[in-house]
Formats: structure tokens, C-alpha cells, sequence
């Protein structure tokens, strides 16, 4: 399964992700479904004032998240701009953001402070106690970074990222944010509602909402484009409906995926979906200029298998006087439409379409 991890994304995208946060925020829980308000209510912690986790080692930093105040206040830090706060390698800061006043930004940056702990591990720990005790406190272990490792967890009604910075397998930095600036952050989170909340669901609903949290920034050509849309096609009537991706951009093509017990397949489509309805028969259909190109695929022991190819156009774009082909070879408009595909027969994979949360619903309650 394709796994692609995006870290930071355009300002765009980081504008509607934090959007996102804060419009959560303000429009309290009118506008989610029951099963997104069960998620934030059994991940939610806490919002009383926290107490100093003081141990031998030091002081635990994690039971500041979320008033990073009280922290600035028991290290003694100084002040050395407006709202930013160092002592020994340890920064905090906040912000207020101009467009949502009530709402600010914190983050906290640990640059090599060994004296203060975050749940329970210092800078120079190896990674893999960092994770164990991090893990153990709630954090989800989001994304593999190439020399990072990105956690995330909702504390209140807000999201917190911790990002910890890895050379040699130890932890040399980190930092602490309520600032998401990748949206798939929020996709991360809610995988991990509907799988802990829903055991028992068939593998082949686990392998979806899975591939979607994971996949839902995509690279195409190289860069970071995030899909939108999602829907389901049953193609080989297996009664395991196909899932079916919409990039914002058609110019991106559209991707199809099918489950198999060996896991995911997936199949990028260059142009639009055309299928036969139950007759496990399907076109890749896309338009270039004046020729009209098909690619006709079904799905066999879990594989996509290409049947032909065809197309037809015309050297006059005035004159609707087509010229068709078949694997290479001309033939009549009937023969292509008897060896290739009839398009008055077919229908286009234009079903319902859903955002990532409502596809994950929609797979829960197939």
C-alpha cells in the first residue's frame, strides 16, 4: 500500500486546515454527525489547570500542553521578544491569529534542554523509548518523516501535533503545535477513531479507511495534491464495492482501487470511469484533442486485467465523419462498439461523492 507523507503543504492548504480546527471550535457540535461527536468526546481530555509533573529527573512538559503559560511560569523562562520565552534551549510562543482574535497559536521548541522531560523522555532518548512512552499518553503515532516522526492528538477541541526530530535513532529536538498545517493530520485521527471503534468490521472496510487516512495527500507529478472526493463502484459484483478517487483537478485522472485478501490494488485512470453495470467490464475514457480514447480493463482473481484498447476521432474537427480503431486496426463504428465498448450501454462512475470523514462513515455502514 502506498504510503506518502507530507509534512508541511502550500499556505493554502494550511490556511483550510487550521480553518478547520478553529471553525470546529466555534461552531460547537451543530454541525457533526453522531458518530464524529463520539470521537471528540472520547478523545477529548481534561480542560482543568495542569499540575507540575515534577520527578527526580526533571519536569514533564506534557502536562503544560495546552497552557504553556503555567510552564513559562515554573521554569522562571525570560522573555526575550514579544510572547516568546526561552530557557536553555526550551522555546515557547504563541501568537493570536488575525482572523480568529479569541484563538491563539502556541508552539513549544526543545532544541536540547535535557532537563525537562515530555512524557516521561528527555533529548538523547532513543526513539523507540520516545515512542513507547509517548504512545503510552495518548499521542497517535501519525506519520514516518524522513528524519522526524510526527504524533498527533486532540487535546479539549483542538488538535496538537508533536514532532520529534531523529539523527542516529535518538531524539535531538522536538516541537509541540496546536497549529496543523497538514490536513491529513485530521485523517490520521480519524482512522484511528473508526478502527478502535469499530473492531469488528469486515478487513476489506479496515483496508479502505486505512488507505484513505493514509493516502489522502497525494503526489502527482511530483507534487502535493490533496483528493476530495471519493465514491463506490461495484464493478465485479463480489459484493466488495470498488473505491473510487476524485483528484480536484480533472487534469490528474481519477485512481480505482480494488480489495483483494493479498491487500489493495490500485489502478490510475487517465480519464473518466466508464462500466458496465454487474458486468465486471470498464473503461478507462479520456478525450485528447479530436481523438476519443478507451482502455478497457475487468478485474480478475483481484488483478486489473486489460482486455483491448481503442479510439476513434476525426481529421476534420468540423465533420462528425469518425474513424475507429482496435488495437491498432481500424474497424466499423459497430464493430467497436461490439469489440471495444458501447458507450449507450454503459454508465459513468459519476455516483454520490463524499470528503474523506463522510467516506470513512459511508464504509463503517455498508
Amino acid at each position: 500500500m502506498k504510503k506518502y507523507l507530507i509534512f508541511l503543504l502550500a499556505v493554502c492548504t494550511a490556511c483550510s486546515a487550521q480553518n478547520r480546527m478553529i471553525s470546529s471550535m466555534e461552531t460547537a457540535e451543530s454541525s457533526q454527525s453522531e458518530e464524529e461527536s463520539s470521537f471528540i468526546e472520547t478523545t477529548q481530555e481534561t480542560e482543568e489547570t495542569p499540575v507540575a509533573k515534577e520527578t527526580a529527573e526533571g519536569i514533564d512538559i506534557d502536562a503544560y500542553t495546552g497552557n504553556w503559560e503555567g510552564l513559562v511560569d515554573v521554569l522562571s523562562m525570560k522573555e526575550t521578544s514579544e510572547n516568546i520565552y526561552e530557557a536553555d534551549g526550551l522555546t515557547v510562543s504563541w501568537e493570536y491569529n488575525s482572523y480568529y482574535p479569541d484563538f491563539r497559536i502556541f508552539t513549544v521548541k526543545n532544541s536540547g534542554n535535557r532537563d525537562v522531560l515530555f512524557c516521561g523522555s528527555r533529548i538523547g532518548d532513543s526513539v523507540e523509548q520516545f515512542d513507547q512512552n509517548v504512545t503510552g499518553q495518548g499521542w497517535y503515532r501519525a506519520y514516518d518523516l524522513n528524519e522526524a516522526v510526527m504524533y498527533a492528538k486532540y487535546i479539549g477541541d483542538q488538535v496538537y501535533v508533536f514532532t520529534a526530530d531523529i539523527h542516529e535513532e535518538k531524539v535531538t529536538s522536538y516541537t509541540i503545535s496546536n497549529e496543523v498545517l497538514d490536513g491529513s493530520v485530521y485523517a490520521a485521527l480519524d482512522k484511528v477513531y473508526f478502527l478502535q471503534n469499530h473492531p469488528d468490521m469486515e478487513e476489506w472496510k479496515k483496508a479502505y479507511i486505512t488507505y484513505i487516512a493514509d493516502n489522502h495527500v497525494y503526489h502527482v507529478y511530483n507534487e502535493p495534491v490533496s483528493t476530495h472526493y471519493y465514491g463506490f463502484t461495484d464493478i465485479n459484483g463480489d459484493e466488495i464495492p470498488e473505491l473510487h478517487l476524485y483528484y480536484d483537478n480533472p487534469d490528474y485522472g481519477e485512481e480505482l482501487i480494488t480489495y483483494t485478501e493479498e491487500g489493495l490494488k490500485e489502478l490510475h485512470l487517465y480519464g473518466k470511469l466508464l462500466y458496465y453495470k454487474g458486468e465486471n467490464y470498464f473503461a478507462d475514457s479520456s478525450d485528447c484533442s479530436e481523438v476519443h480514447q478507451d482502455e478497457i480493463y475487468s478485474i480478475n482473481n483481484g488483478n486489473f486485467e486489460k482486455i483491448t484498447s481503442g479510439n476513434y476521432g476525426t481529421d476534420d474537427p468540423e465533420h462528425s465523419d469518425y474513424r475507429y480503431y482496435c488495437n491498432g486496426e481500424e474497424v466499423s463504428e459497430s464493430e467497436y462498439k461490439q469489440f471495444v465498448i458501447d458507450g449507450s450501454r454503459c454508465a459513468w462512475a459519476n455516483n454520490e461523492l463524499h470528503d474523506y470523514y463522510e467516506m470513512m462513515m459511508q464504509i463503517v455502514m455498508y
